[in-house]
Order: C-alpha cells, then sequence, then structure tokens
C-alpha cells in the first residue's frame, strides 16, 4: 500500500562511474523523500483513480531511469516481471543491467519509441512514470 512508500537511500554509485551528460541533460534524482512522493504518487493514480480503478499494475514502464533512484523502489514494490525501463544512455543502461539482470531494459530515445507497438507486445495499456 502506499503507506509503506517510504524514503530510503538511494543508489550509491561507484566514484566517477556515473556522472551526469550535460548534453543529455542529465541531472539524478538524490532525495530519498522525493523518490517517495514520486513513487507514492504514481501508485496512487495508477491504482486509485480511472479506468485503472482497483486493478494490479502489470505492465509499467520508466523513462529515463538514470542511476536508478526510482527503478530501485520500483523493482521493490512491483519486481522486475512488471517493470521495463527505457534509457538512452549506455553507462546509465550498463548499470542497470548489472544491478537487476532480469529487468528488460531498451537502450533506445523515449522520443523515438513506438508506445502503442509496445502495448500491443505487452497486450495491454502501459503504465508510465519518470523524472525527466
Amino acid at each position: 500500500t502506499t503507506d509503506t512508500i517510504t524514503a530510503t537511500a538511494t543508489p550509491q554509485l561507484p566514484s566517477g562511474k556515473l556522472k551526469p551528460k550535460q548534453s543529455l541533460g542529465q541531472n539524478y534524482l538524490k532525495d530519498p523523500n522525493t523518490v517517495a512522493k514520486i513513487v507514492r504518487a504514481f501508485h496512487e493514480d495508477a491504482t486509485a483513480r480511472g479506468e485503472r480503478q482497483g486493478k494490479p499494475l502489470e505492465s509499467i514502464v520508466e523513462l529515463g531511469p538514470g542511476a536508478g533512484a526510482l527503478t530501485d523502489r520500483l523493482v521493490e514494490m512491483y519486481g522486475t516481471q512488471v517493470l521495463q525501463c527505457i534509457e538512452l544512455d549506455p553507462r546509465s543502461v550498463e548499470i542497470l543491467n548489472e544491478r537487476y539482470p532480469a529487468l528488460l531494459v531498451h537502450h533506445a530515445d523515449v522520443l523515438q519509441v513506438n508506445y502503442p507497438a509496445m502495448a500491443e507486445v505487452e497486450g495491454q495499456p502501459l503504465v508510465v512514470i519518470g523524472n525527466l
């Protein structure tokens, strides 16, 4: 439940392994309270409103996970079978693949992805989250 979404430490990266690239407009989420608020709002919105009300989340797509601050919480809550990510930076793709080998991480530009085709493959509408 959303009552159990609390702040925890954000990912600690090896020194110098992943610095934000200005050319990609990157700015990594670090505040655990902000992470908790985003995930709580996402969960409430995705499960308590509209057509999805009361339904389990079965196909979540995270846009631009970067260092994985939101990803860590989403994997903890929903698992790698429900979540997939779209990330442009190959460094982030590598880190996420190392951390979560079962997580599907698409190395792609979120602006170029064919979301209707992705939903068709999933067999259901996508539920999207991101901090871009």
